[in-house]
């Protein structure tokens, strides 16, 4: 990777471990590149922006919300799942959300890439009440 198209700090929710960590993200090539904040060349993962909807959310958990101290939540929600990253400006967050939409593929059923996204969003709002009432 040598050119990206948009690089900085967000906090990224965890797939198993549903705190905030800290990512130094890159967005090149129609995917966003995560890596450890003290050693930017190594990569933990990746999301691929083929068939994503990429919007502010309010459905952050409100538990984690206040936990955290965030404000500036949006997601990338693809057919597998729902990233949550957080930005520490409203602005940070409007360009991050701008640059990932430029380069997320568009798909010509978009009634049905927003249905998918949709029933990614509801599986991860059933599975976070689930995780919920069990610590109740």
């Amino acid at each position: 990777m040598n050119r990206h198209v948009h690089t900085g700090f967000l906090r990224k929710e965890g797939k198993l471990n549903k705190s905030l960590k800290k990512r130094w993200f890159a967005l090149h090539d129609k995917r966003l590149f995560y890596f450890d904040p003290n050693n930017k060349r190594r990569v933990l993962g990746q999301i691929d922006l083929e068939r994503t909807v990429i919007q502010e959310t309010k459905l952050f958990p409100e538990t984690l919300r206040n936990k955290e101290n965030v404000e500036f939540v949006f997601e990338i929600a693809t057919t597998s799942r729902v990233y949550y990253l957080v930005s520490d400006t409203r602005q940070e967050m409007i360009e991050w959300i701008n640059y990932l939409r430029e380069q997320s593929t568009e798909t010509e059923d978009e009634n049905h890439l927003i249905l998918l996204a949709e029933q990614a969003v509801h599986k991860e709002i059933r599975k976070r009440r689930m995780i919920e009432e069990d610590r109740i």
